[in-house]
């Protein structure tokens, strides 16, 4: 799931200043989960605007999906007519696909961090990069790309102390886990020399199906 946290009260209210007549619309999926988007925290920052007329607030279950998106805001077409702006709750994947579907200036209140696994209330863990070149058959299903610090992907460095992360010393090191997790299962692992990672699949924006990038290339002084 998207992992967001809510932005700086002061940031937040910093954005909203030109507007007077605004709309919350929080995110029911990954947002509520994260307790960043809910209604709960709809409400509360709906109370914390001083000074500014909070003409409705809402919830979008998805508001990343188009669908989904199209018909919750067909429910408060109306609605939207009357306010100046609106402040969204949600991923900024979701915060985009709303300002492409509505005509008022969309202010996002959370920051966007990663995308994690939930370990429990407010605790969560990057566990994959979305790299597009999955390596998981061959490493235990435990992604050194990501869960080390490095990004080394090649077996551990040189610097681990004992069986701890020379970074954060809190922690195994991934290709320990690796290891732990391949002699529990009895799988075979070895050190796997991987390719350099294929530039081409990180040129963003990414889509599927995957649509063919040109990179145009300037002439010096062009």
């Amino acid at each position: 799931m998207i992992i967001t946290i809510q932005r700086p009260l002061e940031d937040i209210k910093a954005s909203v200043e030109p507007y007077q007549k605004v709309a919350i619309i929080g995110c029911g999926g990954c947002a509520a989960v994260c307790q960043t988007g809910g209604t709960k925290q709809v409400d509360e920052l709906a109370r914390t605007l001083e000074g500014k007329e909070v003409m409705f607030t809402f919830q979008i279950d998805e508001p990343c999906d188009q669908r989904i998106l199209a018909r919750e805001l067909r429910r408060i077409s109306d609605r939207m007519q009357g306010v100046d702006a609106v402040i969204a709750l949600a991923c900024g994947t979701g915060v985009q696909a709303l300002a492409s579907s509505v005509d008022k200036p969309c202010l996002t209140g959370l920051d966007t961090v990663f995308a994690g696994t939930v370990i429990h209330s407010s605790s969560y863990l990057e566990n994959c990069n979305a790299c597009g070149e999955c390596i998981l058959n061959l490493t235990a299903a435990i992604c050194p790309r990501t869960r080390c610090p490095k990004g080394i992907a090649n077996g551990p460095c040189s610097e681990k102390v004992d069986e701890t992360c020379c970074v954060d010393s809190e922690s195994e090191c991934v290709w320990i886990s690796i290891a732990r997790r391949a002699e529990t299962l009895g799988l075979r692992v070895e050190t796997p020399e991987f390719r350099p990672m294929d530039c081409a699949k990180h040129v963003g924006p990414r889509s599927i199906p995957v649509r063919e990038v040109s990179i145009r290339k300037t002439e010096p002084g062009g």
